[in-house]
């Protein structure tokens, strides 16, 4: 956890630059909102379960933005369920992204890399500059016979703190948020759900 949250310190004072050269009023509010001024950082093991064709399920997890700045990501392990084996990641599941053009990204991760994805807080802050990645954890479904495979990975959401101000930054207006790309229609439209700024987290 420690790790995953030093190494998104660079990436989100990257981010922070980004958005200064398309919105001249921001400085570093990413950074300080996330890092200095919160200790707001949830670190959630997670564990999905196998599987089967018998079970009419498909997905693990819905398709959702996060609300963090930034989420780390370490690379899932799979096991047979019933046995404990490790196994290899299975293809068809596992973690899917929606790209900017609607398409459905499936993300495979090196087991010696760490994962970043961007949440609302960020675009919020950004005034839009950068959006929250909407994605999806697709189950593998074991046919009958076959040993149901689950699947375990760890996520650090980053967040500014439970009671800080979100806003766009100065002199960007509240409709800037959602520009730059068409809202996702999998998930509710951050537009429909944010009615006013500043917001509490």
């Amino acid at each position: 956890g420690r790790l995953t949250h030093e190494v998104a310190k660079p990436l989100v004072r990257q981010v922070d630059r980004l958005v200064a050269e398309a919105r001249p009023g921001h400085t570093t509010a990413l950074y300080d909102r996330t890092f200095p001024e919160s200790r707001f950082v949830v670190a959630r093991l997670l564990h999905y379960y196998g599987m089967g064709e018998e079970d009419g399920v498909e997905d693990w997890c819905g398709w959702h933005n996060d609300n963090a700045t930034i989420t780390g990501l370490v690379p899932a392990m799979w096991f047979e369920e019933e046995s404990g084996r490790p196994t290899e990641p299975q293809p068809g599941a596992g973690l899917f992204v929606e790209g900017r053009s609607g398409e459905q990204v499936p993300v495979p991760a090196a087991r010696d890399c760490l994962g970043f994805q961007i949440g609302e807080a960020a675009q919020i802050l950004s005034g839009g500059v950068v959006h929250a990645t909407p994605h999806m954890v697709r189950g593998h479904i074991a046919k009958r016979g076959e040993p149901k495979l689950c699947r375990a990975a760890f996520a650090c959401f980053i967040q500014p703190q439970w009671d800080a101000d979100l806003q766009p930054p100065p002199g960007a207006a509240f409709e800037t948020i959602f520009e730059g790309r068409e809202e996702s229609k999998l998930i509710p439209p951050l537009r429909s759900r944010l009615k006013e700024i500043p917001v509490k987290f």
